[in-house]
């Protein structure tokens, strides 16, 4: 889901349970990443797949080890779309809401 509001832009996903949400200022305004839907959609499938790959492997699923797999994955990806896509998600993992100006 993604909406504009007072010139804030946010986009909501869940995945199996974890609520993950962006928020930053419209994008007219200019964020740190492009935030289209299938962008976001895409970064929210990497870090469930990174949680649920750890999950299952009987792992500590913390903020470190997620951001972890995404580098891995990022590393392993053959593809320049997947390569950004996993780092620019192990950024908002890393750091929150300030990976979004």
């Amino acid at each position: 889901m993604r909406m504009f509001l007072d010139g804030f832009y946010f986009c909501k996903c869940q995945i199996n349970g974890y609520v993950i949400g962006l928020s930053g200022r419209n994008l007219s305004e200019g964020l740190a990443m492009d935030l289209d839907e299938e962008r976001v959609n895409m970064m929210v499938s990497a870090m469930g797949k990174a949680v649920m790959e750890l999950s299952l492997a009987n792992q500590p699923v913390t903020q470190e080890s997620i951001i972890d797999k995404l580098e891995k994955c990022r590393k392993e990806t053959g593809n320049v779309i997947g390569k950004g896509v996993n780092r620019d998600a192990a950024e908002i993992v890393r750091k929150g809401s300030k990976a979004i100006k």
